[in-house]
């Protein structure tokens, strides 16, 4: 089985936290793991951050070891 690409959109006229999951092929949820981890990045450089250790980790820690369990499927 392919693995799970989950997401959250909020809705914040309405205060409403929407979670979708989508079944994709490895290269799709590979191509949007480093699509995320670039636009995280670019956000803290855009908020001053430069360090370049600080934005090394943030591409290298795996996101998936601080999702709690209640949030796995």
């Amino acid at each position: 089985p392919y693995p799970c690409l989950a997401f959250f959109v909020y809705l914040h006229s309405t205060n409403i936290l929407c979670r979708y999951t989508l079944r994709v092929s490895p290269s799709t949820f590979v191509h949007a793991i480093m699509f995320t981890l670039q636009h995280l990045v670019s956000q803290l450089k855009a908020q001053g951050i430069s360090d370049e250790r600080v934005l090394r980790a943030i591409e290298r820690v795996p996101r998936e070891a601080f999702v709690p369990a209640a949030y796995e499927d």
